[in-house]
């Protein structure tokens, strides 16, 4: 049995590396026990299970087990947290036990190193590091380094690293730990109490929007995902085009390569058919007054320069023949049309989609570097809603915003936690918004935040952190609560949205404040989507002053044009009202009245969600 260690700051990688790692030692014939350190107040628990009962009850130990598996939480109540011997005392006998984490204690350890995470090399402050992983040149080092890339590579210098359990244990007894600087802070650090602060009497949908971004820097840390696992993602560095594509001159079409050259001017031109040359083949240089046959995405042969579609040719015996009017390049794609090597291809920033997607494969890249996902928790409150599945009380209704909330953030890419619904009671809710603000970037609820006397959120929020409320001049939505809790970290802490309380004003709500907030906490930037002009088939008044959304259906009219409908029942609690239409008609500010023939502007569903 041996022990190795895998240290990095955060976002350097270690878990992403490890889950490639691990399979490749036990295809080896190995087994694999790891122990991770769990930073910022990590909880494996979590409130409404039954566990999380026993344990705020009192119990000293609570042993969970299923024909899963098992897990045994021990609470430090009145005891110091384990040092890494004491952990490891702890595991069953196995060949290899990784350490993720406890960079401070003196086991042997490898370091994980990225150069876009900003932070600085753990050794030499570090002891007992073997080995490096990175993709940087380390200062100073001159032992066994290997790049992010190969999780190959990377197990073989684990085992490598790795000694025997006894004699760690030992050593992890005999030293303490040591000091470090401290890892440079997350970016919720710089979020304050007067972070959303507003006096004003209405704030407009722009102004939101500009606030939301005033102050904030997306997340820091960073990871290594495949392609596929990189959509939906915010890429972290640019991405410089290793080769050029296409990566050689090549047929646009099926037909035939020419020498422009060897063409007669104003009439038609008769040449040889020599070599055939399909798509993936290797080309011979094409000889004077000959045509070469030739397929889409084909080499094209030296000396070629145009190629003739193979509809606009006729053939004669051994021979085509070849139409006058063609110019030169015709039909031909040369090497570096689309994206030179070493162009930009993908800005930082950008939203990795299937096609930005598709560029990346095309250029043979296989990971990317995006931002870590930003850590959301949502939860609901109140005795008259109950989650799906559970027995409906005569006043009690089933539980829908929590559920379209966490659907919505995970459309935008967001790590979510459901914390369920929270109890009608002070404590418990400021307990659970400490815990959750340890863990998270924002935590997300709807409805409980107003001034009445069963609004406990608003009373919860401002005991352990700041509220303010934002008037935002939209309807559906009304004031939206914005807050700070303390993370418990130094000088960090995690914000607090709380959106209305009807479903169709928390959808309205969570476009214009959660959709752009989320979008910088993830590197991206936001914009405000897009709206097309549909002509309106309704009447409507509003007040000036406001803006208003409208929902609608689609239809086309009589003349073949594109009109909205509105749906017949606009309450902001009516979900259906949602279901059956197929976006917003936006109203602005000035606006008073519609009517029927009159040019709207119309927001698609998926462009909000």
């Amino acid at each position: 049995m041996k022990v190795v260690g895998l240290a990095g700051w955060s976002g350097a990688g270690k878990t992403t590396l490890l889950a490639r790692v691990i399979p490749v030692l036990t295809r080896r014939g190995l087994s694999v026990s790891t122990v991770k350190h769990a930073h910022h107040a990590f909880d494996i628990d979590q409130p409404g299970k039954d566990s999380h009962a026993h344990r705020e009850a009192g119990a000293s130990e609570v042993l969970v087990a299923s024909g899963r598996r098992w897990a045994l939480m021990h609470e430090l109540r009145d005891e110091e947290e384990p040092r890494l011997a004491d952990l490891l005392a702890r595991l069953s006998p196995v060949d290899l036990v990784i350490v993720e984490g406890f960079k401070r204690e003196a086991h042997p350890k490898v370091e994980i190193h990225r150069a876009a995470n900003g932070k600085p090399w753990l050794f030499p402050d570090v002891s007992h590091v073997g080995g490096l992983i990175c993709d940087a040149e380390p200062p100073g080092w001159s032992g066994p380094r290997v790049g992010l890339d190969d999780a190959g590579d990377a197990a073989d210098l684990l085992l490598a690293a790795a000694e025997p359990f006894a004699d760690v244990v030992a050593r992890l007894r005999a030293s303490p730990p040591i000091a470090l600087a401290r890892q440079p802070p997350d970016p919720m650090a710089q979020l304050s109490s007067d972070q959303f602060a507003f006096g004003g009497q209405l704030l407009s949908v722009e102004d939101a929007l500009a606030r939301v971004g005033e102050g904030l820097r997306p997340v820091t840390e960073t990871e290594t995902v495949t392609l596929l696992e990189a959509d939906g993602r915010v890429l972290a560095a640019d991405l410089a085009a290793p080769v050029s594509l296409p990566p050689f001159f090549n047929s646009a079409v099926d037909g035939y390569a020419v020498r422009f050259a060897d063409l007669t001017p104003g009439r038609e031109t008769r040449l040889a058919v020599g070599q055939r040359v399909p798509a993936g083949a290797e080309a011979a240089a094409a000889r004077a007054a000959e045509a070469v046959r030739i397929f889409t995405g084909a080499p094209m042969p030296e000396g070629c320069d145009t190629v003739f579609m193979q509809e606009d040719v006729r053939l004669d015996g051994g021979a085509v023949i070849l139409p006058p009017g063609l110019s030169l390049g015709a039909n031909c794609r040369p090497a570096g049309e689309d994206l030179p090597a070493g162009s930009l291809a993908l800005s930082a920033g950008r939203l990795m989609s299937p096609e930005t997607i598709a560029l990346a494969a095309a250029l043979g890249v296989t990971g990317l570097v995006v931002r870590r996902r930003v850590r959301v928790a949502v939860f609901s409150t109140g005795n008259e809603i109950v989650s799906p599945g559970a027995p409906l009380g005569p006043a009690q209704l089933y539980d829908s915003n929590r559920f379209m909330m966490q659907a919505l953030l995970r459309r935008l890419g967001a790590a979510v936690t459901d914390l369920g619904i929270l109890p009608d009671d002070r404590a418990a809710i400021s307990a659970a918004l400490r815990d959750a603000a340890a863990r998270h970037d924002l935590i997300l609820t709807s409805g409980g935040v107003s001034t009445g006397e069963e609004d406990h959120v608003k009373a919860a929020v401002e005991q352990v952190g700041s509220l303010t409320f934002w008037r935002l001049a939209i309807k559906p939505g009304r004031p939206v609560a914005m807050g700070v809790i303390p993370s418990g970290r130094d000088g960090e802490a995690a914000a607090f949205i709380g959106l209305p309380g009807n479903p169709v004003a928390v959808f309205v709500t969570f476009a214009h404040v959660v959709r752009p907030f989320l979008t910088v906490l993830a590197g991206a930037t936001p914009e405000r989507p897009l709206a097309l002009p549909v002509r309106c088939a309704f009447p409507y008044k509003k007040k000036a002053g406001r803006r208003e959304y409208v929902r609608v259906a689609l239809r086309r009219g009589a003349d073949g044009a594109i009109e909205a409908m509105k749906h017949p029942r606009d309450g902001a609690g009516v979900i259906t009202s949602l279901t059956e239409t197929d976006g917003l008609v936006e109203l602005p500010e000035p606006v008073e009245r519609v009517a029927p023939g009159d040019t709207v502007a119309f927001l698609s569903y998926a462009l909000l969600r």
